[in-house]
């Protein structure tokens, strides 16, 4: 794959591509949900949490084996890749995919949640 296209593995990644062992039938589930927000029409983006987040889902995908249909992927994009609302981090979408993330969860699955972007405490 040509370097820098989203399914090129990261330099910081090379020599930990080592296949994985394929899960054994009956082993625990395993899901991810990825979600970054570069906030890039903002009057202040967040720089770097689009390339954290694909080289999370590198991660994942290449060294980590998880098959596409285990991760989720959300992210709003930047100037110069524009990204549709049906995969971008909105309220929606985060709920809708922390929902899936947890669905028929049971002991021992594997589920992993990144977020990169802003954050702040809400009273509960």
């Amino acid at each position: 794959t040509p370097r820098g296209s989203p399914h090129s593995v990261p330099a910081a990644l090379h020599g930990l591509t080592e296949a994985a062992r394929p899960l054994q039938p009956g082993a625990a589930r395993r899901k991810a949900l990825v979600v970054a927000c570069s906030y890039f029409t903002s009057q202040v983006p967040l720089r770097g949490t689009l390339n954290d987040a694909w080289n999370v889902l590198s991660l994942l995908r290449h060294s980590l084996q998880y098959a596409e249909d285990q991760v989720r992927f959300l992210i709003d994009g930047s100037e110069f890749c524009r990204v549709g609302s049906a995969q971008g981090p909105t309220k929606a979408n985060i709920l809708e995919g922390l929902e899936w993330l947890t669905a028929d969860a049971q002991p021992g699955d594997d589920l992993f949640l990144y977020f990169g972007g802003y954050g702040t405490q809400q009273p509960a």
